[in-house]
């Protein structure tokens, strides 16, 4: 017997979309093996949940950046994956990104990360900008 496997990762901006794209995968990948008279065996394993942010947090943290005189810049749509989302699935939660980067090719996760002063002041007034949006909403 021959046998053919596939592996990736499934990541979208909404449940409803996740749960189509896996069911399309399964439509496929058996539309695929009967057309060689094959069955198809699909095993999927549901990663993290997709990560939401709080709209009223995101308001009232961006009011807060800008006072803090921090730039905002438009909403960005990700497709990362973190654990995160388990606590925002339950929570009001709220996941900014901070710019830190120099015009160097250095990645965070690397070793030779290291961020400017001023960065790491950027991302402490996001963090009080955060934490100030999350005290009103209590």
């Amino acid at each position: 017997m021959t046998l053919a496997a596939a592996g990736g990762t499934v990541r979208a901006l909404s449940e409803r979309i996740r749960d189509q794209v896996h069911a399309r995968l399964e439509e496929v990948a058996d539309l695929v093996a009967r057309a060689h008279g094959c069955e198809a065996k699909v095993s999927i394993t549901r990663g993290e949940p997709v990560l939401y942010n709080d709209s009223g947090l995101a308001t009232r943290a961006g009011a807060h950046l800008t006072h803090l005189g921090l730039t905002l810049s438009r909403p960005l749509l990700s497709f990362g994956a973190d654990d995160f989302s388990y606590l925002s699935a339950v929570l009001p939660g709220l996941m900014m990104f901070v710019g830190v980067g120099d015009g160097t090719d250095v990645r965070m996760h690397s070793a030779d990360f290291l961020p400017g002063d001023d960065a790491v002041r950027d991302v402490a007034l996001a963090m009080l900008a955060g934490y100030l949006a999350a005290a009103e909403k209590m």
